[in-house]
């Protein structure tokens, strides 16, 4: 099921439905949590908000790893979040709370892009051939054609 159709299932819902869903949150699926915790922040159960945050903070404290980045995928959850309807702003000052600096994540994305680049660059530069690139990075068909414009400006 998609982001949409779980947002649209949740605004139909109940509002006990919804929080039978928060006490038996163990058990969803990571990207579904922000959706309920965005519907029920619609229906102003704050205390109900509060206890997924909670939840989120004591798993990525009580995980080996100690970061919400190790326990979930931050960009999935964002993108659920932005869905739900949730403004940007709110989240990355939530997930700033919770030790995930966004800003960061993106300056350090972008880097790694950059060398990548770089690197197949160097690569076609010295006659290795777009397929021989595809099979040492596992790229598809669609990832090749990004990099080739990449590369390209």
């Amino acid at each position: 099921m998609d982001v949409k159709q779980i947002k649209s299932n949740y605004s139909q819902m109940y509002t006990g439905e919804l929080l039978k869903l928060v006490s038996e949150i163990k058990d969803l699926r990571e990207e579904v949590i922000p959706i309920l915790r965005a519907e029920l922040e619609k229906r102003n159960k704050k205390k109900h908000v509060l206890e997924i945050d909670e939840y989120l903070s004591s798993k990525s404290t009580t995980n080996n790893k100690g970061s919400l980045e190790d326990i979930i995928d931050i960009d999935a959850y964002v993108n659920a979040r932005l869905a739900s309807g949730e403004l940007m702003e709110s989240i990355v000052d939530d997930l700033k709370s919770r030790g995930v600096d966004l800003m960061s994540r993106a300056l350090e994305k972008s880097l790694k892009e950059e060398d990548l680049i770089e690197s197949i660059s160097e690569q076609k530069y010295a006659g290795q051939s777009d397929e021989e690139i595809k099979q040492e990075y596992s790229f598809n068909d669609k990832e090749i054609n990004f990099l080739e414009k990449k590369i390209e400006v």
